[in-house]
C-alpha cells in the first residue's frame, strides 16, 4: 500500500537535515552518536519521500547530500559510513591575488610536524607555510618562487610532492600540457628545501601522450617504493617502479591497469588517498567540466583492483558547475583520517576544505576501558607502546596514507630507525579489527 506523504514529513526531513549540518559543523566531543542517530532518521524519511520527489530534488535540501553519500557507499572493510562535511570556503586563511589560480599539494615541507602547501600555476610556484598547528592549520601569505624552484615561462605545471629518491625530503614531480614529465630534485634537507633545475623525462619515463599529464605516486604493489600514475586525455597511465625506494626506475606505460577506466575524450587527473581506512590506496580523480570521481581499491595493498568509478562520491559536488576541481588530501585536523582541500581551475582565487567527519572505528568499536600509550613522542628511533588489551598488530602510516612499517602487536617495541624524519600515524589494531590511531613525530 502506498504511503501517504504529509507536509509534516517534508518539514521534518528539512529540520533533521539542518540539525545534521549544525552538528557536523561544530563536531564537539561526543557528537558522533548523535550524528549516527540523525542519519538513521533521515535515511527513513529519504526513502519515504523518494516516492514523491526525485533524488535530485531531495538532494537540494541542505544536509541531505551527506546522508545520500552514506546510503550509497559503505566500505566493506570497516562497515562504516564515509562522510565529508559541507565545504568551507577559503579555509585556514589561504589567500591569493585576484586573477590567479593554484593547484595545491600538501606536505610537511619545513619538518615541523604540520602540513604546508605548495601551489603551482602558469610559470611558477607559491609556498604557503603552516604557521598554525597540526590540528588547527593557518597558512601564511604565499611566497613566490620558493626554495629556488626555477619557473618555466607560460607553462602550467600540474605537480605532486613525493620523496622519490628516499633521502627523507620531498621532491617535486610535475606534468605539463605538452606531455613532458618534469622532476625537481630536493637537494636541500627535510627542514630547508632547495630544488635543483628542472629535469625533463627523468627516471626513464617516456610519456605516451602529448596532452596534459598529471602525476600521482603510490606504492601500489606494496614493495616499498613509489610507483607512478599519470592522468591524461581519455586514460590513466601506470609506470611500475622496477628500481627501489632510493633509485627509482620506471617501466613503460601501461594504460588503464587494475580495472581502471576513463571515458573517451575526457581529461582525468588522479590523486591517491586511503579514504576508507582499509590500508590500501584509493583514487580520487577530477575530470574536465565534470564532478570528482572515485575508484575504490577493492583489492589489497599488494594486489590492487579498482571498482567501477563512482561520480560525485560521498555527496561531494563542485561549488561551480563549470569548475575543473583539483583535490589534495592530508589529515589537516590530525584526527587520523584524510581530509580534502580543493582548488578550482575556473574559480580563480577560492579554495574549499572538506573535513572528513567519518566516525573512526577507534571511537565506536573499542572497549570502554581500553587504554593505550606510545612513548616517547616525539622520538628519534625507538617507540614503546603499552595497552591494557592484547594487540593484533601495530602499523606506522606515512602522510601519503601508506603503511611503511608493520609488526605483530605482541612486540611492543617499534624501531623507526629506517624511517625518515617527519609526521606519521601509529595504528594499533585489536584482534576484532577495531583500532586506535595516534600521531607520531619522528625527529
Amino acid at each position: 500500500m502506498k504511503k501517504i506523504l504529509t507536509p509534516i514529513k517534508e518539514q521534518q526531513f528539512r529540520d533533521l537535515c539542518a540539525r545534521l549540518l549544525k552538528l557536523t559543523a561544530r563536531r564537539r566531543k561526543g557528537s558522533g552518536a548523535k550524528i549516527r542517530k540523525l542519519i538513521l532518521k533521515i535515511k527513513t524519511l529519504f526513502a519515504d519521500l523518494s516516492e514523491r520527489y526525485t533524488r535530485t530534488q531531495l538532494l537540494r535540501v541542505p544536509g541531505a547530500a551527506l546522508v545520500a553519500a552514506a546510503m550509497t557507499f559503505t566500505p566493506a572493510a570497516q562497515a562504516q559510513e564515509v562522510m565529508f562535511a559541507p565545504p568551507v570556503e577559503d579555509a585556514f586563511g589561504i589567500t591569493v591575488s585576484d586573477g590567479d589560480y593554484l593547484i595545491l599539494a600538501a606536505a610537511d615541507l619545513d619538518d615541523d610536524g604540520d602540513f604546508d602547501l605548495l601551489g603551482s600555476s602558469y610559470g611558477g610556484f607559491r609556498y604557503f607555510e603552516n604557521i598554525g598547528t597540526s590540528s588547527v592549520p593557518e597558512f601564511a601569505a604565499p611566497v613566490n618562487a620558493p626554495f629556488g624552484i626555477t619557473p618555466i615561462e607560460d607553462y602550467l605545471l600540474l605537480h605532486k610532492l613525493a620523496d622519490l629518491d628516499g633521502d627523507g625530503d620531498f621532491d617535486v614531480f610535475a606534468g605539463g600540457y605538452d606531455g613532458n614529465l618534469i622532476y625537481y630534485e630536493n637537494v636541500g634537507t627535510a627542514s630547508a628545501p632547495q630544488f635543483a633545475a628542472p629535469d625533463i623525462a627523468a627516471f626513464g619515463v617516456s610519456a605516451a601522450s602529448d596532452y596534459y599529464l598529471y602525476p600521482a605516486f603510490a606504492d601500489i604493489d606494496g614493495d616499498g617504493d613509489l610507483d607512478l600514475f599519470t592522468g591524461n586525455y581519455s586514460s590513466i597511465g601506470f609506470y611500475e617502479n622496477t628500481g627501489d625506494a632510493q633509485n627509482p626506475v620506471f617501466g613503460s606505460e601501461q594504460t588503464n591497469p587494475f580495472g581502471l577506466s576513463a571515458d573517451d575524450e575526457e581529461y582525468i587527473f588522479i590523486s591517491f588517498a586511503d579514504i576508507d581506512g582499509d590500508g590500501d590506496q584509493d583514487i580520487f580523480a577530477t575530470t574536465y567540466y565534470e564532478n570528482l570521481v572515485y575508484y575504490e581499491n577493492i583489492g589489497t595493498a599488494q594486489a590492487p583492483q579498482f571498482a567501477e568509478r563512482i561520480d560525485a562520491p560521498f555527496g561531494i559536488m563542485p561549488t561551480n558547475d563549470d569548475s575543473f576541481v583539483f583535490p589534495t588530501f592530508a589529515d589537516f585536523d590530525d584526527d587520523g583520517d584524510m581530509d580534502m582541500l580543493t582548488s578550482e581551475y575556473y574559480d580563480y582565487f577560492t579554495f574549499y576544505y572538506y573535513e572528513n567527519i567519518t566516525e573512526p572505528s577507534s571511537v565506536s568499536n573499542l572497549p570502554e576501558d581500553f587504554k593505550f600509550a606510545a612513548n616517547p613522542n616525539p622520538t628519534t628511533d625507538l617507540l614503546i607502546v603499552s595497552s591494557n588489551y592484547d594487540l593484533a598488530r601495530l602499523e606506522i602510516i606515512n602522510t601519503l596514507g601508506q603503511t611503511v612499517l608493520q609488526q605483530d602487536g605482541a612486540n611492543t617495541r617499534l624501531s623507526l630507525a629506517d624511517l625518515s624524519s617527519g609526521l606519521y600515524r601509529l595504528r594499533a589494531v585489536l584482534p576484532d579489527g577495531s583500532f586506535t590511531v595516534q600521531s607520531i613525530m619522528k625527529q
